[in-house]
């Protein structure tokens, strides 16, 4: 995965579920409605190729883009 294919947004809500936030604390954290975090949620799990989340995270980690 390259960074440039995850944009800012995504790159946000990545690190702040990835350091322990929940999807409603990010979202109110990040200023963006609920629903949106939960579409970046599922675009990242697209972009990782990856079937939940946790493994989006470890994906990121261990590919160094978190």
């Amino acid at each position: 995965m390259n960074k440039e294919l995850i944009t800012e947004q995504e790159q946000k809500v990545l690190y702040m579920l990835a350091t322990g936030n929940t999807r409603k604390t990010t979202a109110q954290k990040l200023n963006i409605p609920y629903s949106r975090c939960k579409t970046i949620v599922g675009n990242l799990c697209t972009k990782f190729e990856a079937e939940n989340f946790v493994c989006c995270v470890v994906k990121a980690i261990y590919e160094k883009l978190i």
